[in-house]
């Protein structure tokens, strides 16, 4: 069985996750995923002037 290193909820066959340096980690919690977001956020996408 696998969990996840940061929330330690039980990985079940399907569910998505990350390898990193020996370490797993579900979708959520997955190392970077906070710094996509706020850089996602921050920039928002412009709607297209005519």
């Amino acid at each position: 069985c696998f969990s996840c290193a940061t929330c330690r909820n039980q990985l079940v066959p399907g569910d998505r996750f990350h390898y990193v340096n020996g370490t797993i980690f579900c979708e959520h919690d997955r190392p970077g995923a906070s710094l996509l977001n706020t850089h996602l956020q921050s920039n928002p996408v412009l709607p297209d002037q005519k």
